[in-house]
């Protein structure tokens, strides 16, 4: 049997040419080297900008596309099979509002949503509050990209019930995403004023 990889591993791997299938491969690489822990811990790290670790100076100038790359691969482990997310709902709702790159945010809101949408994990409230509040700030972000907005939108809607702040405010953001959206954001925010009316 082959040996769980290392971090610095794992960087290799997420720096290499993007190339088709990129993330299917990677989630396939470290299921079979069981290393899925590794790469929550290299995520940890990164969001957490443990950048004195030794191993992570060297990849100062790559930090973003690590970061990325490995939240990418990280949804991409969750949808394949959510039970290798079973020892990490914690760090994973802890580690969700310290998130900072654009890129990332898509991907962890995307995980967000189907663990609440799916009642994987119960939460505490303050984790549930510091949710919440890291995806009206990524929804008022003037640099947002669409994608981040639809799955913060998604999981405050799923954390109405649990964080009272979100009632008063849901209202308002989606007026805010009514100024200028794209066609897919259009229908959506339909289904979005329908779901929050209920």
């Amino acid at each position: 049997m082959q040996s769980q990889l290392s971090k610095t591993e794992i960087i290799d791997l997420l720096l290499i040419d993007f190339y088709e299938d990129f993330a299917k491969s990677i989630r396939d690489i470290l299921i079979s080297r069981e290393s899925v822990s590794v790469l929550f811990s290299l995520v940890n790290d990164i969001i957490t900008d443990k950048s004195s670790s030794s191993y992570l100076k060297k990849y100062k100038k790559q930090k973003g596309q690590i970061e990325f790359r490995s939240a990418y691969v990280l949804e991409y482990v969750y949808f394949y099979n959510s039970m290798y997310f079973n020892n990490f709902y914690p760090l994973f709702f802890n580690l969700f509002p310290k998130v900072q790159n654009e890129s990332s945010k898509r991907h962890f809101g995307k995980i967000m949503a189907d663990i609440l949408k799916n009642r994987r994990y119960s939460g505490r409230n303050e984790q549930y509050e510091a949710i919440a509040t890291a995806c009206i700030e990524w929804i008022i972000n003037d640099r947002v990209r669409v994608a981040v907005q639809v799955w913060s939108i998604e999981t405050l809607i799923l954390l109405k019930s649990k964080v009272p702040f979100v009632n008063e405010i849901l209202e308002e953001l989606l007026d805010q995403l009514t100024l200028n959206p794209t066609p897919g954001m259009v229908v959506r925010l339909k289904k979005w004023r329908n779901n929050n009316r209920n």
